[in-house]
This record gives C-alpha cells, sequence and structure tokens, in this order.
C-alpha cells in the first residue's frame, strides 16, 4: 500500500528518481515541522537500506525562512521557473542543487540562497549587502 506518510522511497531512489522538496518556515496552513520529520524519515529509511549519500543524490529538502504558504510572507519566496531548472539540470546532467535562490519583490529587493536541509544560509563576512544572496553561503548548521 502507498501512503503519504510512507517513509520508505527506496523505489523512487533506486529507478534514479530525483525530487525537490519545499516547504515554508512562517507557513500557518501546513506548518513545517511535519515536512522535515517526514524528510527524516525518508532520509533515516532509506540510509539503512542505501547509505546517506545515495538519498541526498536524489531527494532535497529547501527550507524557506519567512515564506508562509506557497510563498508570500515576510522572506523569499521559492519561484517554480528556478526549482524546475534545478530539477531538470539535476535529471540532465546529474548537478543535484546546492542551493536555489528564493526572492522577495516587496521593494527590498531581497533575495537569498535557500539551502539543502539540514543546511542553513549564513553571511559570509559582516558587512555585507544581507539583502544580496551572494553574501551568504550554505554551511551546516553550528
Amino acid at each position: 500500500m502507498t501512503r503519504a506518510d510512507n517513509p520508505d522511497v527506496t523505489p523512487f531512489v533506486q529507478r534514479g528518481g530525483k525530487a525537490i522538496l519545499y516547504h515554508g518556515w512562517s507557513d500557518t496552513v501546513v506548518t513545517a515541522t511535519p515536512t522535515v520529520e517526514l524528510y527524516e524519515a525518508m532520509e533515516s529509511t532509506v540510509s539503512r537500506k542505501r547509505g546517506k549519500s545515495d538519498f541526498r543524490d536524489h531527494v532535497r529538502l529547501f527550507m524557506a525562512p519567512g515564506m508562509a504558504h506557497c510563498g508570500g510572507g515576510y522572506g523569499p519566496s521559492i519561484d517554480f521557473h528556478p526549482v524546475l531548472v534545478a530539477l531538470d539540470d539535476w535529471v540532465t546532467h546529474d548537478r543535484a542543487p546546492d542551493s536555489i535562490l528564493a526572492t522577495h519583490d516587496g521593494g527590498r529587493g531581497l533575495s537569498r540562497p535557500l539551502c539543502p536541509y539540514p543546511q542553513v544560509a549564513r553571511l559570509v563576512e559582516p558587512g555585507l549587502d544581507t539583502n544580496e544572496a551572494a553574501s551568504f553561503r550554505c554551511v551546516d548548521p553550528e
């Protein structure tokens, strides 16, 4: 039986599937915690069978700070086009996305790299423009 909460995506990984998941940390309609928990359960299940790096070669989760349900909110939002370009590049050229650009068009010109979970975006050095994605890099959380 297939269920939406079944963490065993091993058949998908074995067939070479690629998936990009994303969720806004500020989503008040569907909270982000179950998405993170499901992703971690998928990683744990597949990793026991095939190895952690194999799972991450096929499935990536991108969390968007400040993004509400399917976009909006006070933080940068994911546009479908960069996600589709990243997915196409991953499938076609086997280049897994190390980040996805998110923007907020509320007049601030805000952009951020969204990092593959559990990584987070950190300012490269003090004094850089905090509205520019180029001022950040993806790092493992402390």
